[in-house]
């Protein structure tokens, strides 16, 4: 393959293609949203970095990740819907005070760590996974629906506005922006009806 003359092309574009392949991944690495993706995959975790990575790499990934939670989410608000409020403790005609558990205090919980210790299982949507333990992990959740909700690649969003192209129509060129938006939405979100 190296040796023949007649591939010279095919062998700079691939050189070229490696190159821009490297210097992506270089990037990447260094965006603590990158490594997040990865740790907030419930059928992840840190098990493919602890396996392909050195120690030292590991635990800089893993501390890194903590900073970012730390930083971006660990003092937000969290607190639950009004329909999920944990019910009120007190003393019954049946029983005393402390008859009942204590509900978990939220805010000093280690979120970060209880979910690392859960069992690592595969999971076919994250998403889902997260929605389901929203309650008892509510800050990680939500890092984890803004981490990996986020595009791999821009070709949908770029399929999604080329089609919106065919919503304004010439009758229809006054639609305001949240109409527009509107539409698309649901032009993208219902499923097709089959003819």
């Amino acid at each position: 393959f190296f040796d023949r003359d007649d591939l010279r092309a095919l062998r700079a574009s691939l050189a070229i293609a490696i190159h821009k392949i490297e210097k992506y991944v270089a990037v990447l690495e260094h965006s603590p949203a990158y490594w997040a993706a990865m740790i907030l995959h419930p059928g992840l975790k840190k098990r493919w970095i602890e396996r392909n990575l050195s120690q030292r790499k590991t635990t800089e990934i893993l501390q890194t990740f903590g900073e970012f939670f730390d930083a971006q989410y660990d003092q937000r608000d969290t607190s639950l819907p009004a329909g999920q409020q944990t019910f009120r403790l007190g003393a019954h005609h049946l029983t005393d005070e402390d008859f009942y558990d204590k509900p978990e205090d939220l805010a000093l919980k280690d979120e970060v760590t209880e979910y690392l210790r859960m069992p690592l299982l595969p999971v076919d949507d994250p998403l889902d996974w997260w929605r389901r333990h929203q309650t008892s992990l509510p800050k990680l959740a939500r890092m984890a629906f803004d981490i990996i909700s986020i595009p791999a690649t821009s070709c949908e969003v770029e399929r999604v506005f080329s089609q919106s192209k065919l919503i304004i129509s010439t009758q229809r060129h006054r639609l305001m922006d949240e109409t527009l938006e509107m539409l698309v939405c649901l032009k993208y979100w219902l499923p097709k009806r089959a003819s």
